[in-house]
């Protein structure tokens, strides 16, 4: 049984890497118009409830910018991380090759301090999408934005799209909300004076 599962692990793991490697040289084979973004990821200072906390934000910004596409074009999109730590982003919905999906150690590389990683992608599909960071809890501060990718062709008459992008932001660290949350107690409806302790 040892044996059998160290063999599994060990194909696994080719598999893994010859993906990788397989997807690395994604290029626009079909020559469709190509879309270029370029994004930086870095720390701000932001000030949403009257305390200042330091923050993460994609070009400046919380949530990052739109990005619009349309359906058929080839996405070119160059990520920046001016931290001093790991980031990444992942295109949550989107279907590409597996090498630029964006998950940290598991089918992309994380970008370290000072890098650019360039995603390569065709784009074969429309709708409405987002993308944010996989690496530890950066997304609670800050690293996420929308995709909207057009249709080729459209049936329906409107002036403009609008792009809504709803979130949560608490000061608090979101290590500190984690770690309060799995404890299951009623630490944050004590705060708001909801809890059914109370009483």
């Amino acid at each position: 049984m040892k044996t059998l599962l160290s063999t599994f692990c060990a194909m696994l793991f080719i598999v893994t890497i010859q993906a990788q490697t397989a997807n690395k040289s994604e290029e626009n084979i079909d020559n469709w118009p190509e879309r270029v973004y370029n994004l930086t990821i870095d720390y701000e200072t932001v000030n949403y409830t009257g305390k200042e906390v330091k923050a993460m934000t994609i070009n400046g910004g919380i949530p990052g910018p739109n990005l619009e596409f349309t359906e058929g074009e080839f996405a070119i999109i160059n990520v920046t991380n001016n931290m001093d730590e790991e980031t990444s982003v992942h295109w949550h919905g989107l279907i590409l090759p597996n090498f630029f999906d964006g998950v940290p150690y598991l089918t992309t590389p994380p970008i370290r301090p000072g890098e650019t990683f360039q995603y390569k992608f065709a784009l074969k599909q429309s709708g409405t999408y987002w993308y944010h960071s996989h690496t530890g809890l950066q997304e609670q501060r800050g690293v996420y934005g929308s995709i909207q990718i057009n249709p080729k062709e459209t049936e329906l008459e409107y002036d403009k799209d609008l792009v809504l992008v709803l979130s949560d932001w608490m000061d608090e660290n979101p290590k500190s909300q984690l770690k309060n949350l799995k404890r299951g107690n009623e630490w944050y409806l004590i705060k708001k004076k909801s809890s059914t302790k109370l009483g």
